[in-house]
Order: structure tokens, then sequence, then C-alpha cells
């Protein structure tokens, strides 16, 4: 939340768009879906309030086995993330992979 804070202020401070100022946006992890949200067309600030929202119910860890699954299968499930991009309208889910979504 804190990069997403950072641009949004940023953006806000300066009058600006950050996403006019680069050709490549890309991250890892929480970074990377910063950078989902930017590819779309969500300002920082929109993304900020996306994490806001729905980052407890993604970020979660249900088992409180975090250390022991992770052996077996990525860190979180990516389903609560998927959900909430594929209600949002300016996603055509089609478009961005081959089984959807």
């Amino acid at each position: 939340m804190y990069t997403a804070a950072v641009l949004a202020r940023l953006e806000e401070d300066l009058g600006i768009r950050i996403v006019d100022h680069f050709d490549l946006i890309a991250g890892t992890s929480t970074g990377g879906i910063i950078a989902l949200g930017l590819g779309l067309g969500m300002t920082p600030r929109e993304i900020l309030e996306f994490y806001a929202a729905h980052g407890p119910r993604i970020f979660r860890d249900r088992t409180g086995l975090r250390s022991l699954r992770r052996i077996s299968r990525t860190k979180y499930s990516a389903e609560p993330l998927r959900s909430p991009w594929k209600r949002s309208s300016a996603i055509d889910c089609s478009a961005t992979a081959r089984n959807g979504c």
C-alpha cells in the first residue's frame, strides 16, 4: 500500500498522471498488482482504495500454516484477487489470458 500511496500523492501534488510518463510498468508481488491496475487505466488512488477494500481478503492466511503451505503451493490463493478484477467493467478478461482472468 505504501507504494500506491506514494504514487497517488505524487499525482495529486504534481497534477499529472504517472502512467503518462512511463513506457513500461512492471512489478512483482504487490508491485505487479499496482502495475496491472495502472496498465488497466486505474489511478494510484483507485489502486489504494482497491487494496483497502480487497487487501484483507486477498492476503489473508486462513490456515495459520503459511510456511508449510508455501512448500507445496503458492503463498496466497489467486481467487480473492481475481474476483474483484473480473467485476470491474474496465477489464475484458477474455483478452487478458487464454482461460479468462
